[in-house]
């Protein structure tokens, strides 16, 4: 498969990121397959609520890294081939999503967005927007853990960069001709 193939290049460059990024991999792992809010909740909160406080900041502070490592115009392009009508309610959870298909698809979508045509295959778009319902899980384990609010997360949103070159919402004929794979795809 292509994404195996320009996983095995980028190895020596994630190498670092995988091993500090394994504790909420193996989190992220569980929903893998999930394809709504509960089953995301189902999935993932168990193990959640059974790290401790500093299991539980630890997994947020690897979020938000990689919530921010996949903050790139490239994918918000991808992400408005496959929901159009609402793709800045759906990046947040599209990027979580995204983390939870493994390291090595993270990581060649990453350097080529088209191949989220692979990823998919055939298959419907999930409602990438029930996997904010990670972001909630941890706010919650945060406040059991710690008896106080949770500090809010900071990572990259669509707001932080709309007004930069690369970030503009893309009309269908744009779209087509940037991610023609992804675009016939979906189609």
């Amino acid at each position: 498969m292509y994404i195996q193939e320009i996983a095995k290049g980028r190895r020596g460059v994630t190498r670092r990121a995988r091993r500090d990024s394994k504790d909420i991999r193996l989190g992220l792992k569980r929903i893998r397959g999930a394809v709504d809010s509960a089953d995301v909740t189902d999935l993932f909160e168990p193990w959640v609520r059974q790290l401790d406080r500093a299991g539980v900041e630890k997994v947020r502070e690897q979020l938000e890294q990689v919530l921010d490592d996949a903050c790139q115009p490239d994918l918000w392009g991808a992400l408005q081939v496959l929901c159009p009508d609402e793709p800045q309610t759906q990046f947040n959870g599209f990027r979580i999503w995204l983390a939870a298909q493994g390291r090595m698809t993270f990581d060649s979508v990453l350097g080529e967005p088209e191949l989220l045509s692979e990823v998919l295959d055939d298959s419907d778009v999930p409602d990438f927007q029930a996997f904010d319902e990670v972001l909630t899980i941890l706010d919650e384990a945060f406040e059991e853990k710690t008896g106080s609010a949770p500090p809010p997360f900071y990572f990259s949103t669509i707001e932080d960069f709309s007004d930069e070159t690369g970030w503009e919402t893309m009309d269908d004929e744009e779209a087509q001709e940037k991610f023609p794979s992804l675009w016939e795809s979906r189609r």
